[in-house]
């Protein structure tokens, strides 16, 4: 009716507007926030200094993302994390536009809602990271199958959306290779969805795959080319080889997942899809794809949802038991996540807890934003740690600046100065960009190299001379003397964070 159609409107109209203001507060965070790059985003801009189509741990797509906004801005804090806001505002747009597709408009605004608002996303605002980059691409993938498989699209629709499936698909590993979980649900949701079925077991699966390895080919090359070293990381990062049957790492885990997704949308989640499970217990016949129940059919999309929150979950609650894992590394969950929460909740008619859940995570993004503004407030309400990899740099800088002036007790100039520690190397390449009166080395522990910067920032035979040593870990000392004919101390640097 009329009616309904201009409520669906005023309903659109403020979620667009809540997100603009959300997404805009968040940017003024970024603009204002005292708090330097964390070493791993310190890593990210290192990359974009030199682009290319893979670096050591990571995908190119976050480098090259960087190296645009700080074209752009230049090279402050504020400029490398330029583009992370409005990537997570066009995720909750595209999560919008798909329980929209689904459902109703009211399901689009909750499931953009659930994914604006919920806390892992509040925190990767404010931050550069390669999730922020793998989210866009993995939810226009789920918004494009939502498409795909209507059965009243002409030919050419079809086609259409097959191959911005292939794209979505390639750019998402080209971002993270999380992305192989989209992979992991489409061949469920192949298993149990009928339309989406008829579409990829057919040449437009092909045309998918072939669009993928078109995209993602050179990064395959830069891998082939650079011993693996991407793929080689990702697989080193589970830790198999030691396994422990961990059920503490389990349980953590499963309390990491109330951070990221928040409390109540968490558990929310875990009651649709224990709805998920029941159904599929009263399947019946040959109409067995569909999991369909006699007594309370489930709103359509919420097993293709299904499809892609369960591989990340499961596989990393798997991870978490035989040896460790970050809470984070199941985020491509969420997207889909989102949007299956929506469905039910606006399927059932009944939002009651999914608002409480959307007004708790609210205060969170709200607090967030505040501690990042002001880290004294974070450290008044005992959340300073949090911030900690993020703070002190420049002074440190400062601090290497002047023993660095001081010159060699022996004689002359420093000719390089070396740290053993890559979180302390990344916070002071970037911080100490304009130069520290030496060039910055990493100390390799072992023969093979660990991370980046012991693969590009070794000691080089040009520093065989008197070198200042930033010793991180103090119980290193006795192996770095070994690399060095004679070890003298420089006296302590202290920064209060």
């Amino acid at each position: 009716s009329g009616r309904t159609m201009l409520s669906d409107k005023r309903l659109r109209n403020r979620f667009l507007i809540g997100l603009g203001l959300l997404v805009g507060a968040r940017l003024l965070a970024v603009f204002t926030s005292p708090l330097g790059l964390g070493p791993d985003e310190a890593q990210y801009w290192r990359w974009a200094q030199t682009l290319d189509w893979g670096y050591y741990s990571k995908p190119p797509l976050i480098a090259w993302t960087i190296a645009a906004t700080t074209a752009a801005f230049g090279q402050a804090e504020w400029a490398v994390r330029f583009a992370a806001p409005f990537l997570h505002g066009f995720v909750a747009i595209i999560l919008f536009l798909i329980g929209r597709k689904l459902h109703s408009v009211r399901a689009g605004v909750y499931a953009g809602a659930l994914y604006a608002l919920m806390p892992a996303v509040s925190l990767s605002s404010g931050i550069i990271s390669t999730d922020a980059l793998l989210m866009p691409c993995l939810s226009v993938g789920l918004l494009c199958l939502v498409h795909l498989r209507r059965a009243d699209l002409t030919g050419r629709d079809q086609w259409r959306w097959a191959a911005l499936v292939g794209a979505a698909l390639g750019l998402g590993l080209l971002a993270k290779y999380a992305m192989t979980y989209f992979l992991m649900g489409l061949a469920l949701a192949v298993i149990v969805d009928a339309p989406l079925r008829r579409s990829l077991i057919s040449l437009k699966g092909v045309l998918i795959g072939a669009i993928a390895l078109a995209i993602l080919a050179p990064n395959l090359i830069w891998n082939a080319q650079n011993d693996f070293s991407t793929l080689t990381h990702t697989t080193e990062n589970a830790r198999w080889g030691g396994q422990s049957f961990n059920l503490d790492e389990l349980g953590q885990f499963a309390v990491d997942q109330l951070g990221m997704f928040g409390p109540v949308s968490f558990a929310l989640l875990l009651i649709g899809l224990w709805r998920l499970a029941r159904s599929a217990t009263r399947l019946r016949g040959r109409d067995s794809h569909r999991m369909t129940t006699e007594a309370a059919p489930l709103p359509d999309g919420v097993i293709l949802m299904a499809c892609f929150v369960l591989p990340p979950l499961i596989l990393i609650a798997f991870q978490a038991f035989i040896a460790r894992a970050h809470g984070n590394w199941a985020a491509s969950a969420y997207p889909a996540a989102s949007v299956m929460v929506a469905l039910l909740a606006a399927h059932a008619g009944k939002a009651g807890w999914l608002k409480a859940g959307l007004a708790l995570n609210l205060l969170v993004a709200l607090a967030m934003m505040a501690f990042s503004i002001s880290p004294g407030l974070a450290e008044r309400a005992g959340a300073a740690n949090s911030f900690k990899r993020a703070m002190g740099w420049p002074e440190t800088v400062a601090a290497v600046r002047q023993a660095v002036a001081k010159g060699c007790p022996t004689g002359g100039a420093y000719s390089a100065i070396v740290t053993d520690n890559r979180l302390v190397f990344h916070g002071l390449d970037y911080s100490g960009r304009e130069g520290m009166g030496a060039p910055l080395r990493m100390w390799r522990r072992f023969e093979a190299p660990l991370n980046f910067a012991e693969t590009a920032y070794t000691l080089a035979p040009e520093d065989d001379a008197c070198v200042l040593v930033i010793v991180a870990r103090q119980d290193q000392i006795g192996l770095l003397a070994r690399d060095f004919e004679r070890m003298d101390p420089a006296g302590p640097i202290s920064i209060p964070l």
